[in-house]
């Protein structure tokens, strides 16, 4: 059986960055200058009214970057608390720090 840490270590179906994950978001993150940075384009599809980018995908992407952020400092962790704010962009780019 897997440990707690290799399980979260080992991501690659994670909606927002997993690679092996066909309907995911695959955002592909690095890291810059202390901080984890990763681009994602929002396509149609993703929006909830309007041009507003779902608050669920802006939810996984800032999810994602601060777990990223964590596992880049082998630092596990999960998400108790998350506010965000709507956002008409079509251009993010999500920074973990």
């Amino acid at each position: 059986m897997q440990t707690l840490s290799q399980v979260l270590l080992n991501h690659d179906r994670c909606f927002a960055c997993g690679s092996k994950n066909p309907r995911g978001l695959r955002v592909n993150f690095m890291r810059e200058d202390g901080l984890t940075t990763g681009h994602f384009t929002v396509h149609e599809g993703l929006e909830s009214l309007g041009d507003i980018t779902h608050g669920g995908i802006l939810a996984a992407l800032m999810d994602a970057a601060m777990a990223r952020w964590l596992f880049d400092r082998d630092i596990v962790a999960l998400t108790a608390t998350l506010n965000i704010f709507p956002s008409g962009w079509q251009f993010l780019l999500v920074r973990g720090f």
